[in-house]
């Protein structure tokens, strides 16, 4: 069956509290975060792990409105973390079993921290309806290749695609006003021209550091 649970920022609707704990490296280690039905997590069976016989997993985000903000921790900031231990995932399988990501349209703000280092994730779409991206939304998805931005795109939040080493490119679309700090910082394959549009007002420091295959 299908793990889900909630993890939209829309108080006005349903929430949903979550305390997870779980021992690990001779530490106790936790979850706490409440969350609203506006939008919805959901994790069904992808396959298998790259070079592996474990299972993988597909998060996939649906409904309308903003997702909330989650804990900084990898392995232990967001709610579907916990339920896949609960489902027998190793901790240290939990960021490498999710190997794809689907964000439905009528989201319009991806959290802080909500999609952070899944390594093993090779595209990146966000729909026509999302605004704002958060602070460290997809920072260190080291496998993705492929990275697309709605039209909607307002805000791209501080770290919220560096060390992303396998982009090669990227597009930003024509309503975009903001690339905060380090947006982009440390993506070391992202090469050739690279065009800032006319709608943007503000870069952050740093917002391409150390992308020295950029050539103009």
């Amino acid at each position: 069956p299908a793990l889900q649970g909630y993890c939209g920022a829309d108080a006005s609707y349903k929430s949903q509290t979550y305390n997870y704990s779980t021992e690990w490296n001779n530490a106790t280690q936790t979850f706490t975060g409440t969350y609203y039905s506006n939008a919805v997590w959901t994790i069904t069976e992808n396959g298998t792990m790259p070079s592996s016989i474990k299972p993988a997993y597909k998060l996939t985000i649906s409904g309308t409105g903003a997702i909330g903000d989650f804990g900084p921790s990898w392995s232990f900031g967001r709610p579907w973390h916990f339920e896949l231990i609960k489902n027998n995932i190793a901790v240290t399988d939990v960021r490498l079993s999710i190997t794809a990501i689907e964000i439905s349209d009528g989201i319009t703000e991806i959290g802080a921290h909500a999609f952070e280092a899944y390594p093993n994730v090779t595209s990146i779409v966000i729909p026509d309806s999302v605004t704002k991206i958060g602070e460290k939304a997809f920072n260190y998805c080291q496998g993705a290749t492929s990275i697309t931005l709605g039209s909607g795109l307002r805000e791209i939040g501080k770290t919220a695609f560096s060390d992303c080493d396998a982009l090669t490119t990227i597009s930003f679309p024509d309503k975009l006003e903001t690339i905060g700090e380090s947006a982009f910082s440390g993506c070391n394959n992202l090469s050739g021209d690279l065009v800032i549009p006319d709608s943007v007002k503000t870069i952050g420091e740093a917002a391409f550091a150390n992308d020295t295959k950029l050539t103009g």
